[in-house]
């Protein structure tokens, strides 16, 4: 299996033995020491992968990777999108792992914000639709357009409190990530679209 001979251990190794070969292994392989970024990234993954007790069970079990979950692929995109941001905009000097977790703080705040409000809203228009009524069928057509509004409304509350989960996992993510020169920004970036 590919992620054990990345390693170089046996499918039997314990987690020790899985650490300390990752350790060497991303000493050969590391790109500022002369490996290869995509071996690199290969020995990053196997290490993630075998190192978590349920995702090596799957892995052991199926030769491949578990799928992303919904939020997890949610957090690997909003990271993706405020790390390419975060690059655009910054000068070569900048930390890129710092300037994506303002963006990802900022993402988080603004949702936030928004959610704050989409509540209220949704409050208000629930709360005018309990109190409209009208002398005859004919004004039923408003009140049955109160309702909708407020179920998009909460559908759009569901979204928004799925993105804040999903940018907290990618600020989790992200925490895992250092960066001291832009080289290493690129290789972090390298990593982060090879996960698709």
């Amino acid at each position: 299996m590919k992620y054990y001979e990345a390693l170089g251990v046996e499918k039997d190794a314990n987690l020790a033995e899985i650490k300390k070969a990752y350790r060497r292994r991303s000493r050969e392989c590391h790109p500022d020491k002369g490996g290869d970024v995509n071996d690199m990234i290969l020995v990053n993954k196997a290490y993630e992968t075998l190192s978590n007790p349920e995702k090596r069970s799957y892995y052991d079990a199926t030769g491949g990777e578990k799928p992303l979950t919904q939020l997890e692929h949610a957090a690997r995109q909003i990271l993706v999108q405020c790390a390419l941001q975060a690059a655009v905009a910054s000068d070569s000097d900048v930390n890129i792992v710092a300037a994506t977790r303002i963006g990802i703080e900022g993402f988080i705040q603004q949702l936030t914000g928004n959610l704050q409000e989409s509540r209220k809203g949704h409050a208000r228009v629930l709360h005018h639709a309990k109190t409209m009524t009208h002398e005859d069928d004919s004004g039923s057509d408003l009140v049955t357009v109160f309702h909708a509004q407020a179920m998009k409304i909460a559908e759009s509350i569901a979204q928004m409190e799925m993105n804040i989960k999903a940018a907290v996992e990618a600020r989790k993510i992200l925490d895992k990530y250092k960066c001291s020169t832009i080289e290493s920004a690129h290789r972090m970036m390298q990593g982060l679209f090879t996960t698709y």
